[in-house]
């Protein structure tokens, strides 16, 4: 890819020819050319098509500089001086002078003089071979001096960053094994420039450049004052590494250094642009570590930092690393979990209290995971969210709690069916679909369809969705009342057609009877069943009754059992 270069040569000449004359100028102004300037341009123009091409093609082509060096050497310019002047030109300007701009054609640069030089050595070696004993010594000697010269160039440009000038990530690779081979503890901070996109975008891809190269400039001050390593590993990413610590502080010492270092402004004094960085900190012993491994948990850290909205730096610790790769690993496996059925149902039942009968099951999501065994809805109920896969379990759940159902019901005592909804599913348009749906392919009576939804989830937002889902002909009950948030006017609204019962939540059962008195009356106000959750003995079931609630749910009535042990319990 090719764009009009920023400086050209000649506003009338095409960028490769002009390329090619200031090629041939060079050589006529440091050595010996046969031949006069017009018969060199179209040579060089020729070799700078080839080079361009090896930059700019689908797939790199170093060997298109292996036959630039051959041609330049057959053409006679083979002295050490048009050596250093075609490898200086190349390197400093044939990018830029022909506007090349392609993704990697910074990285194919060395590759490509590397092999120019080698075929340059290669040619000059031949040719010395038929000259005087005295000429091939010294052009021999030379030329190796010139070919050394090169060797070290294109180290560097392969081992530095060509914005920065810091050692890139190859180079830092390098120093992390040589401090692992030494056993070192060692800290790195990986160091990520904020908002430094937006800046680039006002200020255009030429600043963004000069930032780089001026926090380039200040890691290098740190690395001279500190005895400290800096590389830089591309965009707005840095890394400074210090051998020898002895603890996390040292590493949280690495970062003051770098928030110090950027602390005072760059540019213009007009309009200065005040820079600042979020790090991700690691500080461990080196031995046995590999280069890649150290430089990951760093990085991973600097996730964690990116992701606070406060704190400037995060340090690398391995339980939120395992905690991170248990959510990884469950975020992977529940689509498939849900697709195949893995997920299972256990049923709890709710009882009257007049009479002990059970008049309603909640169907609870229980999911036992080959690897971290059983997981709790609490965990993987969060993450079917985060993942988009809500809905798509409540219509599997449905699925299977509605063949259940069907099966429990007896002439003059029907069985409820609870089901829980969080928010996030009820923001969803396309859930009273999948409601419907369900319904229809199990033939389960909707009208003995209850959804347990939260007091934040039967605000504004969710009437919509709520209104549809009782259009089908579902209710609803309050779960957990009373420790949420209580829109009274709301709950008012939507009581008088959708909702049929508060359960109030098992945290509330030890307060006094005042409160629980309180809640009964509002829920018999709202012509409500009052339900209490979490009843774990007979006499707070007793007490319960007293105070006038309706229903009662816990483990004295039943804990949550497969579904081929519910028939037993009504």
């Amino acid at each position: 890819m090719r764009q009009r270069p920023a400086h050209p040569l000649d506003e009338h000449e095409p960028p490769t020819r002009a390329f090619a004359r200031a090629w041939a100028q060079r050589l006529h102004e440091v050595s010996f050319v046969p031949r006069r300037l017009g018969r060199t341009i179209p040579l060089l123009e020729d070799l700078t098509d080839r080079l361009a091409a090896a930059l700019t093609g689908d797939e790199p082509d170093p060997a298109a500089g292996h036959r630039a060096g051959t041609a330049l050497v057959e053409a006679q310019l083979w002295s050490p001086a048009a050596l250093r002047a075609s490898v200086e030109l190349i390197h400093e300007r044939l990018r830029s002078d022909l506007g090349i701009t392609r993704p990697g054609s910074a990285e194919r640069l060395g590759p490509l003089l590397g092999a120019f030089t080698e075929a340059f050595a290669e040619g000059v070696r031949a040719v010395a071979l038929t000259e005087t004993d005295d000429l091939r010594r010294h052009e021999r000697a030379t030329a190796q001096r010139a070919v050394l010269r090169a060797e070290q160039q294109r180290q560097h440009a392969l081992l530095h960053d060509q914005v920065s000038g810091l050692p890139n990530r190859h180079a830092l690779t390098d120093h992390l094994t040589t401090i692992a081979e030494r056993s070192d503890r060692v800290a790195v901070c990986v160091l990520n420039l904020v908002r430094f996109a937006e800046i680039s975008d006002a200020l255009g891809t030429d600043q963004a450049d000069a930032l780089l190269r001026e926090v380039g400039l200040r890691m290098r001050d740190l690395t001279d004052t500190h005895g400290l390593y800096a590389a830089h590993l591309g965009g707005d990413e840095f890394v400074l590494v210090q051998a020898g610590t002895r603890g996390p502080d040292d590493a949280v010492k690495l970062f003051d250094l770098v928030k110090e270092s950027l602390a005072y402004p760059w540019g213009p004094a007009a309009s200065p642009v005040q820079l600042d960085a979020k790090g991700g900190l690691l500080e461990r012993s080196a031995a046995g570590a590999a280069a890649s491994e150290l430089l990951r948990t760093a990085k991973m850290a600097l996730t964690w930092a990116k992701s606070d909205p406060v704190g400037a730096y995060a340090m690398f610790e391995q339980h939120r690393h395992d905690a991170d790769h248990r959510r990884h690993t469950l975020s992977r496996d529940l689509p498939g979990a849900v697709r195949g059925g893995a997920l299972r149902l256990a049923y709890q039942p709710i009882v009257s209290l007049a009479d002990r009968r059970v008049v309603a099951v909640e169907a609870l999501a229980r999911w036992r995971h080959p690897e971290h065994g059983e997981i709790a809805p609490a965990e993987f109920i969060p993450l079917a969210e985060r993942i988009g896969l809500l809905n798509r379990l409540i219509g599997a759940q449905l699925r299977t709690a509605g063949h259940h159902a069907l099966q429990w019901q007896r002439p003059g005592r029907p069985v409820r069916l609870n089901l829980n909804l969080s928010t996030a599913q009820l923001t969803d348009p396309s859930l009273p679909a999948i409601v419907g749906e369900a319904l229809d392919e199990t033939g389960f009576p909707p009208d003995l369809l209850t959804f347990e939804v939260t007091e934040e989830s039967i605000t504004a937002p969710q009437a919509s969705t709520l209104a549809a889902l009782a259009a089908l002909g579902a209710s609803f009950a309050v779960d957990d009342f009373g420790t949420g948030y209580s829109n009274f006017a709301r709950l008012h609204e939507v009581s008088r057609t959708a909702v049929s019962s508060l359960k109030i939540d098992r945290s509330l059962l030890a307060s006094s009877d005042v409160l629980l008195t309180t809640l009964v009356t509002l829920a018999h106000g709202l012509r409500l069943h009052a339900v209490a959750e979490g009843v774990e003995t007979e006499e707070q079931a007793v007490h319960l009754r007293t105070l006038g609630y309706d229903h009662a749910q816990g483990v004295l009535f039943g804990a949550p059992t497969p579904a081929e042990d519910v028939p037993a319990l009504l």
